[in-house]
């Protein structure tokens, strides 16, 4: 059994992380999986830490003297919001590993998140860490933290002395109605932000998975759908309340909406029992209705974040969104009328479209109006079907795009037409102006500098 653990969660650029010619949105928010798994090595007896170095701002080297003390450390590349959509920038995974390394040459260093799960050889070779978990990362981090040799536990994934990749046999999909909840201890709560929400704020699951199969996203780390009790939520909820007088919440679930009644009966909960709370959440188009949203904006629901992607039903068709062009329609239309306010993400780049419906896409964008928007080019992660589709792709071992070279630069300068088309236009911005939402153009205005390099990361 380790007689110290380190879980680490790494720092990355904030607001935007820069990949190759292209620029990520970072975010503040919880590390949840590790917070878990730190309740999890608590209730065992196990001696651990949790801290945030992406919260705490930490450089790698201030993250390598914290390992000092500490015989196993794990280091987490994607937390839990982005485990299907990991940033790919890998210097700060490297940089950090090798701070741990120098201060504490015979620390075991285990990688956690959706990089090495689909790609553990190369990001082990890369890192010089001495092992990878593979997939969702607290049951195995706990029988690492137990056993006599971390390397020999399940999950576990490393390079025998031939440097041949051994991977041991998986624990198990996590029960995450049996999971703790989170310990929080240690780490810069009041520094946890949504810019869309506001401060005092947390994160909470009430599923994990999705059983729909869109096939550029990684969903390699959540094993199969499954959704805890309400009672289960509520009593993280009250913990939230009581315990820490949290007023913003996002459920982080990929579908939050896939089972309405569970919803619903969610809300009338909130509605009696958590007054005062704000809160948002993701999930389909074609899964809310009058009445369901009506809940949830008597629940405090303030923001719901939906995944359009494109203008064209062909290519929604063929990378299996499994949605109608009217239904985003119809379900943007009923958003608005229950006045909750909506994120809409709008994806191209994908295999087999071009500029044209590249601009189709920003004009649908343009039409549904939503109250913000995201433009994103498609990332043919290794592990997902888009992966497998293209025929060209851009060179690494995480492709930041589909095509060559020349196309990703194109798909660059598309990215910032987009994002100004929607936020800069006359209409979007006196909308803003006569709700009093100065702030949304300030830090739109800000992002998009921070995206093109002209001003600092922090």
């Amino acid at each position: 059994m380790a007689s110290n653990v380190l879980l680490l969660n790494i720092c990355y650029d904030y607001p935007t992380v820069t990949e190759g010619v292209f620029s990520g949105i970072n975010k503040i928010w919880q590390p949840i999986s590790l917070a878990y798994s730190m309740a999890m090595l608590r209730d065992a007896g196990i001696k651990a830490r949790l801290v945030d170095a992406n919260a705490e701002r930490l450089e790698a080297k201030d993250s390598g003297r914290l390992a000092e003390s500490h015989d196993l450390v794990f280091v987490s590349t994607s937390a839990y919001d982005r485990w299907e959509c990991p940033h790919l920038d890998l210097e700060p995974a490297k940089v950090t590993c090798k701070a741990i390394r120098e201060t504490h040459p015979k620390a075991i260093i285990i990688l956690v998140g959706s990089h090495a799960t689909v790609r553990a050889e190369h990001m082990l070779r890369m890192t010089g860490a001495d092992a990878a978990i593979i997939g969702e990362p607290e049951n195995a981090i706990l029988e690492a933290s137990k056993a006599s040799d971390p390397l020999t536990a399940p999950g576990v994934a490393y390079l025998s002395d031939g440097g041949k990749l051994i991977s041991n046999p998986p624990p198990g999909s996590v029960d995450i109605e049996a999971l703790p909840l989170p310990d929080y201890s240690g780490l810069p709560m009041e520094r946890y932000s949504f810019d869309m929400l506001g401060a005092s704020f947390r994160v909470i699951e009430t599923s994990r998975g999705c059983p729909f199969q869109c096939n550029f996203c990684l969903k390699k780390m959540f094993g199969g759908y499954r959704r805890k009790s309400i009672d289960k939520v509520k009593g993280e909820i009250r913990q939230l309340m009581d315990g820490h007088g949290v007023k913003n919440i996002n459920f982080v679930d990929l579908e939050f909406t896939l089972e309405p009644n569970y919803v619903i009966k969610l809300c009338q909960w909130m509605e009696k029992e958590a007054p005062g709370i704000m809160w948002a959440c993701q999930t389909r188009l074609d899964t809310v209705s009058a009445e369901l949203l009506a809940h949830m904006k008597r629940a405090g629901c303030k923001l719901i974040m939906y995944g359009v992607e494109s203008a064209d039903q062909k290519m929604l068709d063929a990378v299996g969104k499994n949605i109608t062009i009217e239904a985003i329609r119809d379900g943007i239309a009923a958003t608005k009328k229950a006045g909750i306010d909506s994120l809409c993400f709008f994806m191209y780049g994908f295999p087999g479209d071009g500029p044209d419906d590249w601009e189709r896409t920003v004009d649908f964008a343009i039409e549904l109006s939503p109250d913000y928007a995201s433009f994103f080019l498609c990332r043919p992660y290794p592990g997902t079907g888009c992966y497998d589709a293209s025929k060209a792709i851009d060179e690494g071992v995480f492709p930041l795009g589909v095509g060559d070279h020349e196309r990703l630069l194109m798909l660059k300068a598309f990215t910032d037409k987009a994002f100004s088309r929607f936020y800069f236009r006359p209409s979007f911005i006196l909308r803003r102006i006569l709700k009093g939402d100065f702030s949304l153009i300030i830090r739109q205005l800000r992002l998009f500098l921070h995206k093109r390099g002209w001003l600092e990361h922090a």
